[in-house]
């Protein structure tokens, strides 16, 4: 009997053994297919994970490419389900990176090769050097398109990256597609920034865009980011005005146009999201993500997000961004209203449902250190930083609304903080709306 355990002990170690041995081969025969790349085309299969690639560079230098003109609206890659928005050089400890923003039907996972054009004129194909990172993971409702991350890292060479092309092949053949590449100037970086977290679109108020501008550059914004899906002709002048003025910079997103049979989320409010967080990435210290009908409110004693900042950051230098509470806002009975004053001042009315962060909240953002941007929240932080709630004593964002767009068990409440802004807002108010009459 005891003969018999020992031996199906060693059977079962022989087994366990052999099994290993298999797959220790299997990823020896992986490795030195991918190491083979660069000489006979081979493609590593598209089911192997990232992290067995890390980034291994199989380069060929190309002699002749086809003729492409670079746009900045979406490319697709080949005939897959793959449309790419933009890409951003970065340079980290780890090499330098190239970062394309794309959207892509979410099942897709495999690597892609990327086709890497330098200033002098010179081409390198990195087989399968695409690796994908997701940014929409908890992104609700799921759809079946979503924004993602391609990273390619940039063999060393003399001179600059000027394009960066996306190909499904492992020789980067059937080029279609060519993307700038954004480099990101040195500079000295201005404190605010603000990114509106939706693209404009539909009969969407003069007004209100005016009243959104003006708000945040008394608050510190001295750039602001829009992305435009489709306005009427009147607004146009508005952002031109204020893109003159160098406070504003306004982006065509259409994905109505481009990406039209698509189902994505929101116009693709994500990736929009976070394209915004790298263009502001070297210009910023920090970056304020709010809606066109959203304003982030200070309390107290604080007049300016940079008061918010000051005394928060005293408190704890490894927060990354700090998350402020949403209150709905509504204007009081026709009876109580009073002369006509931009939206954060005639909706007086707050509701006394409160959504605990990070649901419906808002937040201002150290750009250097968050990853990926989210609607409500950072998503991916350096390491060793978090984020923080603000307290609704010391700001709220007032997020303005029609009474019966708002289902409440609670009632509502006057709320006057905003009050504190009244004159100088309407003043700035009344003057962008006389220069921009004038601009037209």
């Amino acid at each position: 009997m005891m003969l018999k355990s020992k031996n199906k002990k060693k059977i079962g170690f022989c087994l366990i053994l052999g099994t290993y041995m298999i797959f220790l081969l299997f990823y020896v025969y992986i490795y030195w297919k991918g190491a083979r790349i660069g000489k006979n085309k081979l493609c590593i299969n598209s089911i192997v994970p990232p992290v067995l690639l890390n980034f291994n560079e199989c380069v060929t230098h190309l002699d002749t490419l086809p003729n492409l003109t670079d746009t900045h609206i979406w490319q697709q890659v080949g005939n897959a389900q793959i449309w790419i928005y933009s890409a951003y050089y970065e340079e980290t400890s780890h090499g330098d990176l190239i970062r394309l923003l794309v959207m892509k039907d979410r099942r897709l996972n495999r690597h892609l090769s990327c086709l890497i054009q330098y200033k002098d004129g010179a081409s390198v194909c990195v087989s399968k050097g695409a690796i994908l990172e997701n940014i929409e993971a908890y992104q609700w409702p799921v759809k079946p398109h979503q924004g993602d991350f391609y990273v390619c890292k940039v063999p060393n060479y003399l001179s600059q990256v000027s394009h960066v092309t996306i190909s499904e092949n492992c020789d980067c053949s059937d080029i279609t597609n060519k993307v700038k590449v954004h480099h990101q100037k040195l500079e000295s970086k201005i404190d605010f920034g603000v990114c509106l977290e939706g693209a404009l679109y539909g009969n969407i108020s003069a007004d209100l865009i005016i009243e959104s501008i003006e708000f945040n550059k008394m608050m510190g914004a001295q750039k602001i980011i829009v992305y435009i899906e489709s306005v009427q002709e009147h607004i146009m002048p508005i952002l031109q005005y204020y893109q003159k003025q160098g406070i504003l910079e306004y982006i065509e997103w259409k994905t109505k146009r481009y990406l039209k049979n698509l189902d994505i989320f929101y116009y693709g409010q994500p990736l929009l999201l976070n394209d915004c967080l790298y263009k502001m990435k070297h210009h910023t210290k920090y970056v304020t993500f709010v809606d066109i009908d959203e304003f982030l409110m200070p309390y107290g004693d604080a007049n300016t997000w940079k008061d918010l900042i000051q005394e928060y950051s005293n408190r704890n230098s490894h927060t990354a961004a700090w998350l402020a509470q949403n209150s709905f806002f509504i204007k009081p009975p026709k009876n109580l209203q009073k002369n006509p004053a931009p939206s954060v001042l005639s909706h007086t009315y707050r509701s006394l449902e409160y959504f605990e962060p990070p649901i419906r909240s808002k937040y201002i953002a150290r750009v250097d250190m968050i990853k990926s941007a989210g609607v409500h929240k950072p998503l991916n932080l350096q390491v060793g930083y978090k984020y923080d709630k603000l307290s609704p004593d010391i700001a709220q964002l007032h997020h303005m609304k029609q009474e019966a767009e708002i289902e409440t068990q609670h009632g509502f409440k006057e709320d006057l903080s905003a009050q504190k802004y009244a004159k100088s807002l309407t003043r700035a108010v009344l003057e962008a709306k006389e220069n921009i009459s004038k601009f037209i």
